[in-house]
């Protein structure tokens, strides 16, 4: 293909598939290898109207014909070739929080291998949230949350069920702050889901909560990664409550799972936690520095690749058999390509979405808490480190020199703005391992919606389109 229309157009071959994408409508269509070498060799003429009509009344072959008005209909409908809508765009967003992590303590009761944030510490001494904190950390959310109306606390650690009698007062405070001021308020927590009871379970439910339970799936793996901190395993303890936590009725829960260079087993995880249940299910690579044994290294990608191209194959099947569950990203991006939906930013990190420690600072994302050139503020004096703040409310897809030309892009929206800064101290900047893999699970998601499209469309329509999705 001409080297001017790679800014606008993708050939992406996965499996027995090959797609055209368009990178700036974010829409994939499926093209068969005679589809496909034709519109190879007409790229040029199909973005110039009169050259194709000039080719059209030439062509004495129908099914050239017919190829070639279809293709040139998606032209006309600015489906393929499209203008980028966002050529002259500039982001400045004003920092106004509508959702809110709280750090209620940095401390854990387990000690897992990849542990982004140092067995829960975050690099510093232990800390638990007082009380008082946390009541104004509440404040601060609902006092500067101007116009939006509906709030969300994610009580976060190390382990936040640690701080359960805190969690208790403070959702009853939050709720009636948030009902004098007009406000409504959601909850939700990230836990390692071995510290429920009985009291727990009905309070969470009570509440309404959503939770993200961190779990590796089958027992050798989970005990290996996930011990507790005195080197017990964890997984018949979090088996145990993953039954009693499917009984509720107000909760929802997913569940994560992290996969490592020592266990890149992502479909075997996966399966593992199909079959005890789990309806939303994610397994994401750990994060840590690149000299360690768990890191992912680019030539670990092929087997990664793999993998989820094995999840992918089940995903398909269990759809087909009438057993939906939701796999991230696969579900997010069948649902962004099905939609035509357009994201230029991974997040709301730095100016809807904040995090607060232990004592009250105010931090960008979940987890930057100990990084001290990253704090922006404290519940108590505001926001105080614009420059910091002004990169989160400007940053975009198109303003990253290494996303701004990816044809990716706009399904990905740049990706996560934290590991730019762990791995190279810039928000700006993308790291390549990350990247390989979220085109690879686009590429994937793509290959699904192909397959289910062909076998049984409404699927896509009861699980995938907006306002219908499960």
């Amino acid at each position: 293909m001409a080297s001017h229309l790679k800014n606008k157009i993708h050939i992406i071959k996965i499996g027995n598939k090959s797609f055209v994408f368009d990178i700036n409508s974010a829409t994939s269509i499926e093209l068969d290898d005679f589809a496909l070498k034709l519109f190879n060799s007409y790229a040029n003429k199909i973005r110039k109207k009169k050259s194709i009509e000039k080719a059209l009344n030439g062509c004495k072959d129908e099914e050239i014909k017919n190829t070639l008005r279809a293709i040139n209909s998606l032209v006309d409908n600015k489906i393929l070739f499209a203008d980028d809508s966002y050529t002259n765009y500039k982001r400045a967003v004003k920092f106004s929080p509508r959702s809110m992590v709280l750090h209620v303590a940095h401390t854990c009761n387990l000690n897992c291998k990849y542990c982004y944030a140092d067995a829960g510490s975050y690099g510093s001494k232990y800390k638990l949230m007082s009380k008082k904190t946390a009541q104004d950390a509440v404040d601060f959310l609902i006092d500067r949350s101007k116009h939006w109306k509906n709030l969300y606390i994610n009580f976060y650690g190390g382990e936040p069920l640690l701080m359960f009698d805190l969690i208790k007062h403070l959702v009853a405070y939050a709720k009636k702050r948030a009902k004098a001021a007009g406000k409504s308020l959601s909850f939700g927590m990230s836990t390692n889901a071995t510290l429920f009871n009985k009291e727990v379970l009905n309070f969470v439910d009570k509440n309404k909560f959503s939770l993200v339970l961190s779990f590796d799936g089958p027992k050798d793996i989970n005990d290996r990664m996930r011990p507790f901190a005195d080197g017990r395993g964890t997984y018949d303890t979090i088996v145990k409550n993953i039954r009693k936590i499917d009984k509720l009725k107000k909760c929802k829960y997913a569940v994560r799972a992290t996969f490592t260079r020592e266990n890149p087993h992502i479909y075997r995880i996966t399966k593992h936690l199909v079959e005890l249940g789990f309806k939303a299910i994610s397994v994401e690579p750990c994060q840590l520095k690149r000299d360690s044994n768990l890191y992912i290294r680019k030539q670990d990608l092929k087997k990664v690749f793999l993998e989820y191209d094995k999840v992918a194959e089940y995903f398909i099947s269990s759809l087909l058999k009438g057993k939906y569950f939701d796999f991230h990203p696969f579900s997010l991006f069948i649902r962004r390509l099905r939609n035509a939906q357009k994201h230029i930013i991974p997040c709301g990190a730095g100016h809807g979405v904040i995090s607060i420690d232990p004592v009250g600072n105010i931090y960008p994302c979940h987890r930057l808490p100990g990084n001290r050139k990253y704090k922006i503020g404290d519940i108590y004096k505001g926001i105080n480190n614009k420059r910091t703040t002004s990169k989160f409310c400007s940053i975009w897809v198109g303003s990253k020199n290494s996303c701004k030309n990816c044809w990716a892009k706009y399904l990905c929206g740049g990706g996560c703005q934290e590991i730019g800064i762990y791995y190279y101290d810039n928000i700006s900047k993308s790291d390549p391992i990350a990247c390989a893999m979220i085109k690879h699970r686009i590429k994937l998601s793509m290959m699904i919606c192909a397959v289910l499209a062909e076998k049984n469309e409404k699927l896509l329509d009861k699980y995938f389109l907006e306002g219908n999705c499960a």
